[in-house]
């Protein structure tokens, strides 16, 4: 807001300049000075509006929710084969018997230990995405959007979950 401020001044105070026809004080000076200034002082940061911005804004959700997501389905489908399929086929074979018994008896942890883990990172998913939009999270200075902190080749680096840019730290 200073920079703002200060760079009003500045405006109003050049068409103070010897010469000048315009009256510093005029509408049309500052409304033509305000626009020009809001024009000028758009930052990498703002948003963009548009298809495009609710598209990034998706992909940056899909990736931050698809490990909840895997780790859910991945749920289901371990009851599944643990619970269902595996004991079924291998009843026949008394060489497998125990192992359709011990898969049998996995199947429920296996499942709640996959969904326990789906709910945690759940919540560390909604916590980032959260504090994001309050704007005490780290964001991308293409699009704004979310980042993660990496360890790449060359050092630590942030990655846009939106734009997919990466920007060294």
């Amino acid at each position: 807001m200073i920079i703002l401020r200060s760079s009003i001044w500045i405006l109003w105070s050049d068409t103070l300049a010897p010469g000048n026809t315009v009256h510093p004080y005029s509408y049309t000076s500052m409304v033509t000075t305000c626009q020009e200034l809001v024009l000028s002082s758009q930052l990498k940061t703002t948003p963009r509006i548009g298809p495009g911005r609710i598209a990034m804004q998706n992909r940056m959700l899909f990736k931050l929710f698809l490990l909840p997501i895997a780790l859910l389905l991945g749920s289901i489908v371990s009851m599944f084969v643990l619970g269902n399929l595996l004991p079924s086929h291998f009843e026949a074979i008394p060489m497998f018997s125990k192992l359709s018994e011990q898969s049998l008896n996995s199947a429920p942890w296996v499942g709640a230990l996959l969904l326990l883990g789906s709910i945690v990172f759940f919540w560390i998913s909604f916590a980032r995405l959260w504090n994001w939009q309050k704007g005490s999270a780290a964001s991308c200075s293409e699009c704004g959007g979310m980042v993660d902190q990496k360890l790449g080749r060359y050092g630590r680096y942030l990655h846009c979950l939106a734009c997919g840019k990466n920007e060294s730290i």
